[in-house]
């Protein structure tokens, strides 16, 4: 039973959320002054179907680095399905005040 616990800690959602707040903080501090250079030098390409949305993330996250904005424009299709796994869009995406995603 205590393994059982155990791995529940180190694999459950407060353990995913716990990974999740410390990746957040690092990106927070750090990541923000290299993500812009490296995606101006990378160019992302698939001919494969199932990794569009991620090409299409990755151009969002490229057309928005230098900006500064922390969140992107309610208005742009920000592509989740096939992008966010499924146990982590609670702590990625966020509600608004209608609970709605954000």
């Amino acid at each position: 039973m205590r393994d059982l616990v155990k791995e529940f800690k180190h694999t459950g959602p407060a353990y995913r959320e716990k990974v999740h707040t410390i990746i957040r903080a690092s990106y927070g501090s750090h990541y923000p002054r290299m993500v812009p250079e490296i995606l101006g030098i990378l160019d992302f390409r698939s001919n494969n179907e199932v990794h569009q949305p991620v090409i299409l993330a990755l151009e969002l996250v490229k057309r928005y680095s230098d900006t500064g904005q922390h969140y992107l424009p309610l208005l742009e299709d920000v592509p989740i399905d096939g992008v966010i796994r499924n146990v982590n869009r609670e702590i990625i995406v966020e509600k608004d005040e209608k609970g709605q995603s954000a």
